[in-house]
C-alpha cells in the first residue's frame, strides 16, 4: 500500500474515533437532561446550541490538525459513521444505566442532605418549642400559684377569722 493510502485510512480512523467521542459527549448531555429535569425549553435550546458549537470546533480542529484544514467529504462521512456506530451499539445502555445510577445517587444525596440538615433543625426546633412551652407553662404555673396562693391566704384569713369568732362566741 502506498503511503498516501495509509495516511488516508489513518485519517479516516481518527475521524471515526472523533465521531464516537462527540457522540459520547452528546450522551453526557442526554444523561444530564434525564437527571436534571428542565422546566423550560429555552435551556434545552441553549444546551443544543452549545453542543453543536463544540462539535463544530472539534471537527474543525481535527480536520485542521490532521488534514491541514482541507475539508474532505470522506472525513465528514467518517465523523457520521463513528457517531452512528456508537449510537447503535452501546449508547442506549450507557445512557440508560448511568442515568438510572445518577438518579438513584441524586435521590440518596437529597435524603442524606435532608437527614444531615433537616433532622438537626427539627431537634433544635423541638428543643426550642419545649423550652418555650416550659417557660410558658412556668409562667402560667406561677400565675396560677399566685392566684391559688392569694386564694389560700384569703381562705386562711377567713378560717382564722371564723376560728376567732367561734372562740369569742364560745367564751360568751
Amino acid at each position: 500500500m502506498s503511503e498516501l493510502i495509509t495516511w488516508e485510512w489513518k485519517f479516516f480512523a481518527i475521524a471515526v474515533m472523533w465521531g464516537m467521542i462527540l457522540s459520547i459527549v452528546y450522551d453526557g448531555l442526554r444523561i444530564f437532561r434525564r437527571v436534571m429535569i428542565h422546566r423550560k425549553v429555552a435551556w434545552l435550546a441553549v444546551e443544543d446550541i452549545l453542543f453543536w458549537m463544540i462539535c463544530g470546533f472539534a471537527m474543525f480542529h481535527v480536520i485542521f490538525m490532521v488534514n491541514d484544514g482541507i475539508i474532505r467529504s470522506f472525513a465528514l462521512i467518517a465523523f457520521g459513521l463513528g457517531s452512528v456506530m456508537y449510537q447503535y451499539t452501546v449508547s442506549y445502555y450507557i445512557v440508560k444505566y448511568i442515568s438510572k445510577l445518577l438518579i438513584i445517587l441524586k435521590r440518596m444525596s437529597i435524603k442524606i442532605a435532608l437527614k444531615i440538615v433537616i433532622n438537626p433543625l427539627k431537634k433544635l426546633c423541638k428543643s426550642f418549642t419545649i423550652r418555650i412551652n416550659k417557660s410558658k407553662f412556668q409562667k402560667k404555673e406561677k400565675r396560677r400559684l399566685k392566684k391559688v396562693g392569694n386564694q389560700s391566704d384569703e381562705k386562711i384569713r377567713d378560717k382564722e377569722e371564723q376560728r376567732i369568732k367561734n372562740k369569742k362566741t364560745k367564751a360568751l
